[in-house]
Protein backbone atom coordinates (compact mmCIF):
# COMPACT_ATOMS: atom_id res chain seq x y z
CA UNK A 1 0.00 0.00 0.00
CA UNK A 2 1.13 3.20 -1.25
CA UNK A 3 2.26 5.90 1.45
CA UNK A 4 0.64 9.05 0.65
CA UNK A 5 2.66 12.24 -0.09
CA UNK A 6 3.70 14.55 2.94
CA UNK A 7 1.95 17.73 2.85
CA UNK A 8 2.51 21.05 4.80
CA UNK A 9 -0.08 23.45 5.76
CA UNK A 10 0.29 27.24 4.54
CA UNK A 11 0.44 29.76 7.34
CA UNK A 12 -0.52 32.39 4.74
CA UNK A 13 -3.53 30.62 3.18
CA UNK A 14 -3.99 27.82 5.42
CA UNK A 15 -3.90 24.91 2.76
CA UNK A 16 -2.38 21.72 2.89
CA UNK A 17 0.14 21.83 -0.54
CA UNK A 18 2.70 19.13 -1.43
CA UNK A 19 6.12 19.96 -0.26
CA UNK A 20 7.21 20.93 -3.49
CA UNK A 21 4.68 24.09 -3.45
CA UNK A 22 6.93 25.33 -0.65
CA UNK A 23 10.79 26.56 -1.07
CA UNK A 24 14.09 24.45 0.33
CA UNK A 25 14.02 23.96 4.04
CA UNK A 26 11.48 24.24 6.76
CA UNK A 27 9.41 27.06 4.87
CA UNK A 28 5.75 27.39 5.91
CA UNK A 29 4.81 29.78 2.86
CA UNK A 30 3.63 28.36 -0.12
CA UNK A 31 4.75 30.02 -3.64
CA UNK A 32 1.45 31.36 -4.56
CA UNK A 33 1.24 33.44 -1.46
CA UNK A 34 4.79 34.40 -1.64
CA UNK A 35 3.65 35.70 -5.48
CA UNK A 36 0.39 37.16 -4.04
CA UNK A 37 2.61 39.31 -1.86
CA UNK A 38 5.00 40.58 -3.76
CA UNK A 39 2.90 41.60 -6.68
CA UNK A 40 0.32 43.49 -3.85
CA UNK A 41 3.47 45.22 -3.01
CA UNK A 42 4.02 46.02 -6.58
CA UNK A 43 0.02 47.40 -7.03
CA UNK A 44 0.60 49.24 -3.69
CA UNK A 45 4.06 50.73 -4.78
CA UNK A 46 3.41 51.43 -8.70
CA UNK A 47 -0.41 51.92 -8.87
CA UNK A 48 -1.52 52.99 -5.53
CA UNK A 49 -4.30 50.13 -5.22
CA UNK A 50 -4.14 47.44 -2.78
CA UNK A 51 -4.48 43.48 -4.02
CA UNK A 52 -8.51 43.96 -2.44
CA UNK A 53 -9.15 46.71 -5.42
CA UNK A 54 -7.36 44.35 -7.82
CA UNK A 55 -9.50 41.00 -7.15
CA UNK A 56 -12.43 43.66 -6.92
CA UNK A 57 -11.13 44.94 -10.52
CA UNK A 58 -10.65 41.29 -11.84
CA UNK A 59 -14.19 40.21 -10.36
CA UNK A 60 -16.05 43.18 -12.51
CA UNK A 61 -14.29 42.09 -15.95
CA UNK A 62 -15.40 38.14 -15.29
CA UNK A 63 -11.77 37.64 -14.82
CA UNK A 64 -10.77 38.22 -18.41
CA UNK A 65 -8.92 40.68 -20.62
CA UNK A 66 -11.05 43.78 -21.28
CA UNK A 67 -10.29 43.56 -24.99
CA UNK A 68 -9.83 40.19 -25.90
CA UNK A 69 -11.56 39.02 -22.94
CA UNK A 70 -9.25 36.03 -22.15
CA UNK A 71 -7.92 35.08 -19.12
CA UNK A 72 -4.53 35.14 -18.34
CA UNK A 73 -2.85 31.58 -17.49
CA UNK A 74 0.51 30.25 -16.72
CA UNK A 75 3.48 32.66 -15.78
CA UNK A 76 1.07 35.32 -16.61
CA UNK A 77 -1.57 35.04 -14.99
CA UNK A 78 -1.74 38.48 -13.61
CA UNK A 79 -3.38 40.90 -16.14
CA UNK A 80 -1.17 44.26 -16.61
CA UNK A 81 -2.91 47.47 -15.18
CA UNK A 82 -3.73 49.69 -17.56
CA UNK A 83 -3.70 53.45 -16.91
CA UNK A 84 -4.84 56.93 -18.43
CA UNK A 85 -1.19 58.40 -18.63
CA UNK A 86 -2.77 62.01 -18.90
CA UNK A 87 -5.10 61.40 -15.93
CA UNK A 88 -3.26 59.20 -13.82
CA UNK A 89 -6.20 56.86 -13.15
CA UNK A 90 -6.41 53.34 -13.46
CA UNK A 91 -8.92 52.30 -16.08
CA UNK A 92 -8.85 48.17 -15.82
CA UNK A 93 -7.12 45.24 -16.42
CA UNK A 94 -5.17 43.52 -19.60
CA UNK A 95 -2.79 41.45 -21.27
CA UNK A 96 -0.02 42.87 -21.51
CA UNK A 97 0.10 42.26 -25.43
CA UNK A 98 -3.00 44.35 -25.13
CA UNK A 99 -1.71 47.29 -23.17
CA UNK A 100 1.31 48.00 -25.68
CA UNK A 101 -1.93 47.64 -28.13
CA UNK A 102 -3.16 50.82 -26.37
CA UNK A 103 -0.19 52.40 -25.92
CA UNK A 104 0.54 52.07 -29.64
CA UNK A 105 -2.59 53.91 -30.77
CA UNK A 106 -1.96 56.62 -28.52
CA UNK A 107 -4.80 56.32 -26.92
CA UNK A 108 -6.58 57.02 -29.50
CA UNK A 109 -10.14 55.54 -30.04
CA UNK A 110 -10.71 56.65 -33.11
CA UNK A 111 -7.14 55.40 -34.70
CA UNK A 112 -8.90 52.19 -32.80
CA UNK A 113 -11.81 52.25 -34.85
CA UNK A 114 -9.92 52.74 -38.01
CA UNK A 115 -7.78 49.84 -37.44
CA UNK A 116 -11.28 47.20 -36.89
CA UNK A 117 -12.36 48.99 -40.30
CA UNK A 118 -9.24 48.48 -41.80
CA UNK A 119 -8.67 44.66 -40.91
CA UNK A 120 -12.64 44.10 -42.03
CA UNK A 121 -12.37 45.55 -45.21
CA UNK A 122 -8.73 45.93 -46.63
CA UNK A 123 -8.31 48.29 -49.84
CA UNK A 124 -5.86 46.13 -51.46
CA UNK A 125 -8.50 43.77 -51.84
CA UNK A 126 -10.73 45.85 -54.02
CA UNK A 127 -7.04 46.26 -56.27
CA UNK A 128 -5.81 43.01 -56.43
CA UNK A 129 -7.87 39.30 -57.49
CA UNK A 130 -8.78 37.31 -55.38
CA UNK A 131 -6.38 34.62 -56.25
CA UNK A 132 -3.22 36.72 -55.45
CA UNK A 133 -1.67 35.95 -52.21
CA UNK A 134 1.92 36.58 -50.55
CA UNK A 135 4.97 34.95 -52.64
CA UNK A 136 7.78 36.07 -50.52
CA UNK A 137 8.23 33.82 -47.51
CA UNK A 138 10.93 33.44 -44.80
CA UNK A 139 13.85 31.65 -46.40
CA UNK A 140 14.39 28.79 -44.00
CA UNK A 141 17.51 27.18 -45.01
CA UNK A 142 20.55 26.59 -43.10
CA UNK A 143 23.18 29.54 -43.14
CA UNK A 144 25.87 28.84 -45.79
CA UNK A 145 29.24 30.67 -45.19
CA UNK A 146 30.26 32.33 -48.72
CA UNK A 147 32.88 30.83 -50.32
CA UNK A 148 35.90 32.73 -49.28
CA UNK A 149 34.88 33.33 -45.35
CA UNK A 150 37.42 31.26 -43.73
CA UNK A 151 39.88 32.84 -45.92
CA UNK A 152 39.22 36.27 -45.31
CA UNK A 153 38.64 35.50 -41.44
CA UNK A 154 42.27 34.00 -41.42
CA UNK A 155 43.57 37.04 -43.28
CA UNK A 156 41.84 39.61 -40.74
CA UNK A 157 43.19 37.84 -37.81
CA UNK A 158 46.92 37.33 -39.22
CA UNK A 159 47.48 40.86 -39.62
CA UNK A 160 47.50 41.08 -35.62
CA UNK A 161 51.05 41.52 -35.08
CA UNK A 162 50.63 41.26 -31.39
CA UNK A 163 51.01 38.38 -29.27
CA UNK A 164 48.15 39.75 -26.75
CA UNK A 165 45.58 39.70 -29.23
CA UNK A 166 46.37 35.93 -29.04
CA UNK A 167 43.21 34.87 -26.41
CA UNK A 168 40.97 36.90 -29.07
CA UNK A 169 41.89 34.96 -32.20
CA UNK A 170 41.24 31.88 -30.32
CA UNK A 171 37.92 33.43 -29.37
CA UNK A 172 37.51 34.14 -33.12
CA UNK A 173 38.64 30.41 -34.39
CA UNK A 174 36.09 29.10 -31.63
CA UNK A 175 33.06 31.58 -33.31
CA UNK A 176 34.11 30.72 -36.88
CA UNK A 177 33.62 26.86 -35.76
CA UNK A 178 30.44 27.19 -34.12
CA UNK A 179 28.90 28.83 -37.40
CA UNK A 180 30.94 26.15 -39.34
CA UNK A 181 28.51 23.71 -37.03
CA UNK A 182 25.51 24.76 -38.61
CA UNK A 183 26.51 24.80 -42.25
CA UNK A 184 25.29 23.26 -45.25
CA UNK A 185 28.38 20.59 -45.19
CA UNK A 186 29.46 20.33 -41.68
CA UNK A 187 32.11 17.98 -42.62
CA UNK A 188 33.37 19.81 -44.75
CA UNK A 189 33.17 23.22 -42.91
CA UNK A 190 34.40 21.68 -39.32
CA UNK A 191 37.59 20.63 -41.47
CA UNK A 192 38.08 24.14 -43.13
CA UNK A 193 37.89 25.74 -39.34
CA UNK A 194 40.16 23.13 -38.02
CA UNK A 195 42.53 23.94 -40.80
CA UNK A 196 42.48 27.45 -39.67
CA UNK A 197 42.52 26.98 -36.14
CA UNK A 198 45.56 24.83 -36.74
CA UNK A 199 47.73 27.48 -38.85
CA UNK A 200 46.67 30.16 -36.39
CA UNK A 201 47.66 28.62 -33.73
CA UNK A 202 50.93 27.74 -35.21
CA UNK A 203 51.14 32.03 -35.82
CA UNK A 204 50.75 32.34 -31.82
CA UNK A 205 53.36 29.94 -31.29
CA UNK A 206 56.14 31.60 -33.52
CA UNK A 207 55.48 34.84 -32.04
CA UNK A 208 56.13 33.40 -28.89
CA UNK A 209 58.97 31.57 -29.33
CA UNK A 210 60.25 35.29 -31.03
CA UNK A 211 59.51 36.72 -27.61
CA UNK A 212 61.53 34.41 -25.56
CA UNK A 213 64.50 34.76 -27.69
CA UNK A 214 64.64 38.52 -27.47
CA UNK A 215 66.99 39.18 -24.74
CA UNK A 216 65.53 42.13 -23.44
CA UNK A 217 62.67 40.19 -23.24
CA UNK A 218 64.40 37.62 -21.32
CA UNK A 219 65.89 39.73 -18.91
CA UNK A 220 62.19 41.47 -18.20
CA UNK A 221 60.90 37.69 -17.65
CA UNK A 222 63.73 36.76 -15.19
CA UNK A 223 63.63 40.15 -13.01
CA UNK A 224 59.80 39.23 -12.90
CA UNK A 225 60.64 35.65 -11.74
CA UNK A 226 62.90 36.63 -9.18
CA UNK A 227 60.61 39.22 -7.62
CA UNK A 228 57.79 36.83 -7.13
CA UNK A 229 60.39 34.40 -5.46
CA UNK A 230 61.10 37.01 -3.19
CA UNK A 231 57.54 38.05 -2.28
CA UNK A 232 56.56 34.21 -2.00
CA UNK A 233 59.77 33.70 0.40
CA UNK A 234 59.44 36.62 2.29
CA UNK A 235 63.29 37.44 1.86
CA UNK A 236 64.62 41.28 1.40
CA UNK A 237 67.29 41.74 -0.81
Amino acid sequence: MTQPAPRRTCTKCGEAKLLRAFGPGTAHVCHTCKDRVKHNAMLLRTYGITGDEYDAILVAQNGCCSVCGKAGTGSKRWLSVDHDHKTKRVRGLLHAACNRLLGYARDDPQRLRSAAAYLETPPAHNVLPLEHVVLVQRDSRPWRPPVDYFARAARRVQKRADPTKAHEDDLAAQRIYNRARYAADPVAARAKALVWRTANREAVIARQRARRADPVYRAKEAAYERARYVQRSGLVQ
